[in-house]
Order: C-alpha cells, then sequence, then structure tokens
C-alpha cells in the first residue's frame, strides 16, 4: 500500500451575514502515506482527490509534514488540539509521551 485518507461527512455550522448556516461537508479521518513514499507528492495527489469528492473543511490534527501540506492547499491552523484518554488496562505508562507523562498522576487509577 501507498497510501491512503479516509473522511467523515457531517453538518457543520458555519458562520453567515443571515446566521448560523448547517452545511454538509467532510473532515479528514485519518492520512496515511509509506514512509517510502513520503515527501513524493503522493500525499498531496491524496488529499486533492479526496477534496474532488467531498468538500473538505476540517483534520482535527497534523504532522508537520501533512500540516505543511495543508498550509499549501490554503488551510489555515486554528489551534492545537489536546488529546485526552483513559487508560484501558494498569500498564500504559510506555504509551504516553515522556512530556504528557511527567504531568499524569496515575496513582488514581491504581487505588
Amino acid at each position: 500500500m501507498i497510501g491512503f485518507i479516509g473522511t467523515i461527512p457531517g453538518l457543520y455550522q458555519l458562520a453567515s451575514s443571515r446566521g448560523p448556516l448547517l452545511e454538509g461537508h467532510s473532515a479528514i479521518a485519518m492520512w496515511m502515506v509509506s514512509p517510502n513514499y513520503r515527501k513524493s507528492g503522493v500525499g498531496t495527489q491524496l488529499l486533492v482527490h479526496a477534496q474532488q469528492d467531498d468538500s473538505i473543511i476540517a483534520c482535527l490534527d497534523v504532522n508537520e509534514i501533512s500540516g505543511s501540506i495543508f498550509l499549501k492547499l490554503g488551510y489555515h491552523e486554528l489551534g492545537k488540539l489536546t488529546r485526552w484518554v483513559i487508560p484501558l488496562a494498569l500498564d500504559y505508562e510506555h504509551l504516553i509521551p515522556t512530556q504528557a507523562s511527567s504531568t499524569w498522576n496515575s496513582s488514581s487509577l491504581r487505588s
């Protein structure tokens, strides 16, 4: 597999001069390009193709490479997304990035 992109269609509330409007659009759900094909234009081609099929107006989080593609295609960053998770097992510390684990108190889960 070279790569894939998934979208989630939905109703989005948009501002207008007549007040809020609900319109059908899509958001990027998942987007991946195989490491051997990154920086080859495949990611851009996937997003452009998805835009032809859907009116894509959002993506919740990006990495540095995909973020540069969004900027190149005219998207704007509204801010960073904070992710919250609840561990499904007590042995989870290895899954949390070092920066986040320094503020995470896991003792409450063990009581």
